[in-house]
């Protein structure tokens, strides 16, 4: 073996072992649990299915759109769990704190729920700056009776854009819990009315 290949693999042995673990993120605002139980019985059960988006970003890489049609995954920040389950939790606990009177679930209840919500979320993307653009759809509906029929309450869609705080990867997960904040918003309204 000739002496500048024997350098070249000790640097790529020594790159390797230096990468620092990723950190890991997730979705949504933390909040503390009150001590204490709470009776559910009046209160009306919403379901939140489990939110879909494009197949390409559902991945616990944090993926950052670097050009027209170029994503890039962080090598710094992973996310804690697939991007579809993180966001229906961050989802699931926007609504929760915007409609305290109801009990907002992202798993099927027990009983029939009063309402159930769907969401497409049909693009989301992220830059390097922390800048993000969250396209979805989403229908409100009684669901089935006893006939096998279901009601639509509110059906709607919407831009939902945030500026990041700079090319970090928490920036982008503080710019997407923000539009995630924004569709929770405009999904309560649906529910309020």
């Amino acid at each position: 073996m000739k002496p500048w290949t024997n350098l070249l693999l000790l640097a790529l042995l020594a790159g390797c072992a230096t990468r620092p673990e990723p950190h890991i993120y997730i979705l949504g605002t933390a909040t503390e649990p009150a001590a204490g139980v709470r009776d559910n019985t009046a209160r009306k059960v919403i379901e939140l299915k489990p939110v879909l988006i494009p197949d390409h970003l559902d991945t616990t890489d944090i993926l950052l759109r670097t050009g027209t049609n170029e994503l890039k995954a962080s090598e710094t920040g992973i996310w804690g769990e697939r991007l579809s389950v993180g966001i229906t939790q961050a989802l699931a606990g926007a609504l929760a704190r915007r409609i305290p009177s109801a009990l907002v679930v992202a798993r099927p209840p027990a009983a029939r729920p009063a309402l159930q919500i769907l969401v497409d979320i049909t693009a989301l993307q992220s830059r390097t700056g922390g800048d993000c653009v969250l396209t979805a759809h989403w229908t409100i509906l009684r669901p089935s009776d006893d006939a096998g029929t279901s009601q639509t309450l509110a059906s709607a869609q919407g831009n939902f854009t945030t500026h990041g705080d700079g090319p970090s990867d928490g920036a982008v997960v503080a710019a997407i819990t923000s539009a995630i904040d924004q569709l929770a918003d405009q999904i309560t309204r649906g529910v309020r009315s």
